[in-house]
């Protein structure tokens, strides 16, 4: 069959000449119709290629299409009908026209119509019209031109195509886990890998643990990830239980498969009629495999750095028949695909890799490990929000790249940019695109996307090749710099060793220099001898100490290479020292990962801890106390560290970061001071919110993102331009799908943001409507009510339940809820004694005004809120004892394991039955709570309940219920009555963005209840007959409403 992509690029200027000329005698619909259908007849004939299916007229439910080929409906609109927006009036009527075509044919073929594309061509301007994941997907007009004609007659004349397209529903039926082939092949590797005695295999293992762990804040030792699942879906329940080495073996088949990509997307795009993948046999496998590991067949194509310090090419020095078979088995399938569909649907192609790393990890093992990749739409809304202008000689960095999400965005920013010429393209991209991350496999991936984005310039590389900047790099952590008496230099340890490179060799940009001579006289194994004098020739002018260290470095990787054990160290430590030569960018965009503080590995945390104080991210006291269990991201500290680092004066930069940073207390705090140390103004320039919208909800994960515009050197000036966005209708947003498609299902409420406190440096953020904004400042002050949370129990299943009626007195029947929490457990059915048990009040429990507790909860508490120790607990409470301690070993293993039990209550000499928060408070006689989860302020006054087995017995709230505790039913219906005021939610519902935490009294001015104020026991009164009728009538509602703005104005 005629390779369609070759024929059209030889053929294209001829036909489209053709087409111009006759163009001008075109005056309507119909002539458009004849005379392009004519040329594709002519196309056909001339140069033997056939079109499948043409029909012309044909008839669908509610209109009649003008030419079907195939899967491409062409609509014909006469010479210049269409505008150059979508927005007009005729654009929208020609638009839903053939959408209903698009309907209409499902329903007379029934196929899917995800699978036709629509076109809209009048002669002079084209629109594209496609369905993607049951959205529409509309592209704007293009001017019909050499390079949109071409498009055009390529996705014609692929209806025919050799081979499977090159889209992200096929890739996932061949490589991911819903083949039983990628299942077989990653068990292959696995037990090869376990199998082998290579000593560098497992010294590339163990770096790259390293990096895992600092790249996902996971640590294998001491965070524990439920392992049945993964070893049940690629069948490893007799293989090993090792998590470390599963997840090796998940990304060594990954990394093949994208290299082999990368390779064949090159070697494609560069000659058209021969590739990488067609080369492959039996007999020369391994030789090409090894060119492909290696990096030579990138760079005898021209890309000179595709593979540096990857850690997966393992499996050449344990290569035996059944590793031969499963890499056979992975480029033969690839050799059914055509990669010319590359260009055909760009939108496709995009970022293919991240998809399909999505299927190849079980959801629940993506959930623990934290990897969540940025959903297509929402990179392209950022990126379109910073309005780069690449026309003016732009360089654009994303520090924390991930699979190239960002790049290929921007990289279709710079190809659509029709000031920059069609032969400068390529060396714009690369100029002006740039990309770091410290994931090996992501650095694999994101130059694999690299390649894919510009496949179409790929032909233009020219002699001496090319570099994808892209670079494995930490964008946050430094080499840390040593000095002695008579040595400056910089240290990086390593699992081989610790490399010391000289300060100078930085200063005076001259690594790169030293680094590729000592690569190439290592890999020949040239002893230092003959490498000191080469080195020499390069006259780099270093001190004796200087040349001294490099004599240390050279004969090191020496030795190693030696052994067996070189071949990515030098590589990685040009990638590692690459951003020290960056000259600073005007833009900065990104994901940066959002991993808690003490999620890090302890040394990893070490290692960084200097910059959080250097930063000034943190304004509390006692810093260092704190640090080992906060709660503060690492996306705060990396954000003002990469603007410092790496973004010019002025330079903007754009970030999804979770929206809690502008209004929560921690690490918050020091974010919103807009500072970089104490030296440098960042201004906020713009918020968009997309909590409401849920955009990583269709890949499992429930982040509350804001996009956050900042700008270096600039002072913010408040009120700060705040959107807040909502989706129109339910259901979840695709994340795969462009911003074209997914705007239309959003809408959007502009507010504006300002500090609670205007004097207080990283203050809280009210968000509001400019005109609400003003009277609620007015409310801001103190309270003297202090709120708690409730009971952390970290084990609801155990502790909660259901009781009957037990034959021994004092006692009952406790029945525990297994079901209800996190971990499986098991059921029980055990005697309790009554003292033991309270209802628990949830969250879901309650409502204005009211609570309702399901729950009876074990409780081993005094009511001066101690926990009654062991010795005690088995003395006055056997049963209770005996539940906890002797019911099964399982039990207490549950009770030890709890994250409460190991962070907080074994270093308080706390026994293993434990509970957090809790105290005297929690026993208090009357209680004000209120719901932490919630769209709005919901209070209730809880004291004892009579229940019909317990008696009167105290209401106890849990983790997710607020409560202020005090003294008198008065004071307590006062309270309540002044928080379920419609300006006290106003009030909170403004700063607080999702979780109504203990913080939400600290800023507004509440006076103490005073029983001779007629106001304050009017309000008491108002609550006290709302918790009776279960309700307020609205002029009752009104009354407290207007009783409560005048207590607040008057304090």
């Amino acid at each position: 069959m005629t390779n369609i992509d070759i024929l059209i690029n030889k053929i294209n200027g001829k036909y489209f000449k053709s087409f111009i000329l006759k163009r001008d005698s075109i005056s309507s619909e119909e002539d458009l119709r004849v005379a392009f259908s004519s040329l594709i007849d002519i196309i056909s004939h001339e140069n033997k290629v056939t079109i499948l299916e043409e029909h012309h007229e044909y008839t669908v439910l509610k209109g009649r299409i003008d030419s079907l080929y195939g899967e491409v409906i062409v609509e014909y609109k006469e010479p210049n009908y269409l505008d150059s927006s979508n927005s007009s009036q005729k654009n929208v009527k020609a638009i839903e026209q053939v959408k209903r075509h698009i309907v209409g044919i499902e329903n007379r073929q029934k196929i899917d119509i995800n699978r036709y594309l629509g076109v809209i061509f009048d002669g002079f301007r084209i629109i594209f019209i496609r369905r993607r994941s049951n959205l529409w997907d509309i592209e704007n007009p293009v001017e019909v031109n050499e390079k949109s004609f071409k498009l055009l007659l390529q996705r014609l004349f692929s209806i025919g195509i050799q081979g499977k397209a090159l889209i992200i529903d096929n890739l996932i039926k061949d490589f991911s886990i819903i083949s039983e082939d990628t299942i077989n092949d990653v068990k292959t590797l696995l037990i090869n890998f376990i199998k082998n005695d290579e000593g560098k295999v497992n010294l590339l293992f163990e770096q790259w643990k390293i990096l895992f762990r600092e790249v996902c804040g996971y640590d294998f030792d001491t965070k524990k990830i439920e392992i049945k699942e993964l070893a049940k879906t690629f069948r490893l329940e007799n293989e090993t239980d090792d998590l470390p080495r599963i997840i090796f073996a998940i990304q060594t088949y990954y990394a093949l498969f994208i290299k082999l990509l990368g390779a064949e997307t090159l070697t494609y795009f560069r000659h058209r009629d021969k590739s990488f993948i067609s080369s492959l046999n039996e007999s020369n496998l391994k030789h090409k495999i090894t060119s492909l590991e290696s990096g030579e067949i990138f760079r005898s194509e021209g890309v000179n750095n595709f593979n540096e310090g990857d850690f997966f090419s393992w499996y050449l020095l344990c290569w035996n028949n059944e590793i031969e078979n499963t890499v056979l088995k992975i480029s033969t399938k690839l050799k059914n695909y055509d990669f010319s569909s590359l260009n055909l649907e760009p939108k496709e192609a995009k970022d293919l890799i991240k998809n399909i790393y999505h299927y190849l990890l079980p959801q629940k093992l993506r959930h623990s490990l934290g990897e969540y990749y940025t959903p297509d739409w929402l990179a392209e809304f950022l990126v379109e929000k910073l309005k780069i202008n690449f026309s003016k000689n732009i360089r654009v960095l994303d520090p924390t790249c991930g699979s190239g999400t960002f790049l290929s965005i921007l990289i279709e920013k710079i190809k659509g940019n029709d000031d920059i010429l069609e032969k400068n393209k390529l060396s714009a991209c690369l100029g002006s695109i740039v990309g770091i991350d410290l994931n090996p496999l992501a650095v694999i991936s994101a130059k694999t996307n690299y390649l894919i984005a510009l496949s179409e310039y790929l032909k233009d590389i020219k002699e001496g090749g090319i570099d994808i900047p892209i670079y494995l790099s930490d964008s946050l952590l430094a080499p840390l710099e040593f000095k002695t008496k008579h040595k400056t230099y910089y240290s990086l340890p390593t699992k081989v060793g610790i490399f010391k490179i000289p300060v100078s060799l930085i200063q005076n940009k001259q690594l790169d220099i030293l680094l590729n001579l000592v690569i190439a006289c290592v890999d020949v194994e040239l002893s230092f001898d003959n490498f000191e004098s080469k080195y020499k020739n390069l006259a780099l002018n270093l001190s004796g100490a200087d040349d001294e260290l490099i004599r240390e470095f050279y004969e090191t990787l020496l030795d190693l290479q030696k052994k067996g054990l070189n071949g990515i160290w030098g590589k990685i430590i040009k990638n590692i020292f690459a951003p020290a030569f960056f000259e600073n960018f005007d833009y900065i965009v990104g994901n940066p990962p959002w991993i808690n503080w003490q999620n890090l590995p302890e040394d990893y945390r070490d290692s960084i801890k200097k910059y959080w104080e250097d930063y000034k991210v943190f304004l509390h006291k006692g810093l260092k106390a704190r640090l080992g269990s906060a709660h503060d991201d690492i996306s705060v500290l990396l954000t003002y560290v990469v603007m410092d680092k790496y973004l010019r004066e002025s330079g903007f930069l754009g970030f999804v970061l979770p929206q809690n940073l502008l209004q929560s207390s921690g690490g918050g705090d020091g974010f919103r001071r807009f500072q970089i140390k104490d030296e440098v103004q960042v201004k906020a320039v713009a918020v968009d919110d997309f909590v409401s919208v849920q955009p990583f909800a269709d890949i499992g994960a429930s982040n509350k993102p804001a996009t956050i515009i900042l700008q270096k050197n600039n002072k913010t000036s408040y009120p700060v331009p705040y959107r807040r966005w909502y989706k129109k209708g339910k259901g979840t947003i695709p994340s795969d799908q462009p911003l074209s498609a997914v705007l239309p299902l959003l809408k959007s409420e502009d507010l504006v943001a300002e500090p609670i406190r205007d004097k207080t440096p990283g203050s809280s953020w009210f968000i509001s409507d400019s005109k609400k904004i003003k009277s609620l400042k007015a409310l801001v002050g103190h309270s003297n009510y202090r709120a708690r949370k409730g009971v952390d129990f970290s084990l609801n299943g155990l502790y909660w339940g259901k009781i009957s009626k037990s034959k021994i007195k004092g006692n009952i029947l406790f029945e525990n809820q297994a079901d209800i929490g996190r971990k499986k457990l098991k059921f029980y059915q055990v005697p309790l004694e009554e003292n033991m048990v309270f209802p628990i009040l949830r969250g879901k429990d309650m409502g204005r005004w009211e609570a309702k507790p399901e729950y009876i909860a074990i409780i081993p508490y005094d009511n001066n809120g101690k926990c009654i120790q062991t010795d005690e607990l088995k003395n006055k409470f056997p049963n209770t004892y005996k539940f906890f301690y002797k019911t099964e070993e399982e039990i207490t293993r549950w009770l030890e394991t709890r994250g409460i039990y190991q962070k907080h209550l074994k270093y308080a000499n706390v026994p293993v039955h434990g509970l957090y928060d809790i105290g005297e408070y929690t026993f208090s006689k009357y209680k004000v709570v209120w719901k932490a989860l919630a769209s709005g302020m919901i209070a209730s006054v809880v004291n004892s309940i009579d229940h019909e087995l317990l008696g009167n017995k105290l209401v106890i709230p849990d983790h997710n219920v607020l409560m202020v505790p005090l003294d008198t039913a008065q004071e307590a219906n006062y309270l309540c009555g002044v928080l379920n005021s419609e300006i006290v939610n106003d009030f909170v519902v403004a700063y607080i963005s999702w979780f109504y935490s203990s913080h939400i009294l600290e800023h507004i001015n509440i006076p103490n209840f005073d029983a001779n104020n007629k106001e304050h026991l009017k309000i008491s009164e108002l609550s006290k007959m709302a918790h009776k009728k279960g309700e307020l009538t609205n002029s009752e509602q009104a009354d407290l409403n207007s009783l409560v703005v005048k207590i607040l104005g008057n304090n």
